[in-house]
């Protein structure tokens, strides 16, 4: 009998044990385990020659070896459509288990908003794992533009680069200053990034662009040292130190409470900045460890003085916040962005 009660206990402990082994997270062995002799695809939504591509290459350099089972990491560069692409194809078709990580353009959450056609995605829905930096941007004009000032720009028609018209650095920002101020900004889509808009400036068919402020510090400093190009708004929440205090901000050219209203949203996603999230079904255990990684490279001396020597900015945003102001941001109420629509129209 006391045999019996016995095997019926064993039985008994054996079962609890399976249970609470199915209910307790996997471990970080798991994670290492899961990782180890796997590669990390890193999607770029951008062509190699701009700043998302410096930036992937100096973070792949890093991160993997703070990921458990250090991984080995490959980008790939996915331009086109103005980030719609690389955002369907992540969304829809790319692997969910925490082997592709990826940096779209940062504007990516306002445009599904503002311009749905074409979105197979949710940007609110994906697992964001850190911000490397905040990113102010600017509306610049090349030197042999016909006008390179913003009162020059209300007189005659130039030529403006873009990936997708659905791109608000590039090209939504434009349109609401023609329409709000009176620019003759004439957005010319289909490039694939900023080195290619960059040689359409140098060739003469192009006579200017938005884009991140450190794409022209970073990349052509000998043209700004040059006065080859001419900052005529800055784009984000406040001015940067960086530029002339003359130069505007965007939300300081609309001439009403509304448009001033519509031009602060178009700069909510400069706080966005360089993003890294993975995809929307990626097992828990698996975003926290690469948020841990993505938190472990910020602080890595080797990546800062990576960093130094690139020349590229570091004011890094945690997974936890970065994932709430996407929410909060897709979550706008849809007056406000039927308000930004209408502007839009035409």
């Amino acid at each position: 009998m006391r045999f019996g009660n016995s095997l019926n206990g064993l039985v008994a402990g054996v079962a609890a044990a399976a249970a609470l082994a199915v209910s307790v997270p996997a471990s970080a062995d798991d994670v290492a385990d899961f990782y180890k002799g796997k590669t990390i695809t890193y999607v770029v939504s951008a062509g190699p020659g701009g700043m998302y591509g410096l930036y992937g290459r100096t973070l792949i350099d890093h991160l993997a070896k703070h990921i458990p089972g250090q991984p080995k990491m490959v980008i790939q560069y996915m331009p086109g459509s103005g980030g719609y692409k690389a955002a369907n194809y992540l969304y829809n078709v790319a692997p969910q288990d925490g082997t592709v990580i990826a940096m779209l353009l940062k504007d990516l959450p306002v445009a599904q908003l503002l311009e749905p056609k074409g979105v197979k995605f949710n940007m609110a829905d994906m697992n964001w794992i850190g911000n490397v930096t905040d990113v102010p941007n600017v509306i610049t004009m090349f030197h042999t533009a016909p006008a390179t000032t913003l009162d020059g720009v209300k007189e005659k028609e130039v030529a403006m680069g873009t990936t997708g018209m659905q791109d608000p650095e590039m090209a939504t920002n434009l349109i609401l200053l023609n329409k709000f101020i009176g620019t003759k900004f004439k957005i010319i889509p289909g490039y694939r990034g900023v080195n290619d808009i960059d040689k359409a400036l140098e060739a003469g068919e192009l006579h200017g662009r938005g884009g991140s402020l450190q794409s022209w510090t970073a990349r052509k400093a000998d043209w700004i040292g040059d006065g080859k190009v001419s900052f005529l708004v800055q784009v984000g929440l406040e001015k940067t130190p960086e530029l002339p205090a003359s130069v505007p901000l965007l939300t300081e050219l609309g001439t009403t409470d509304e448009e001033k209203e519509i031009l602060r949203f178009m700069s909510v996603g400069t706080r966005i900045g360089r993003s890294l999230f993975t995809l929307q079904n990626v097992p828990k255990d698996r975003v926290a460890a690469l948020r841990k990684a993505f938190d472990d490279t910020m602080k890595d001396p080797e990546f800062l003085a990576d960093v130094e020597k690139r020349k590229i900015a570091v004011n890094p945003m945690s997974g936890e916040k970065l994932q709430k102001l996407i929410e909060d941001l897709v979550a706008t109420p849809k007056p406000m962005v039927e308000k930004i629509q209408a502007a839009l129209e035409g």
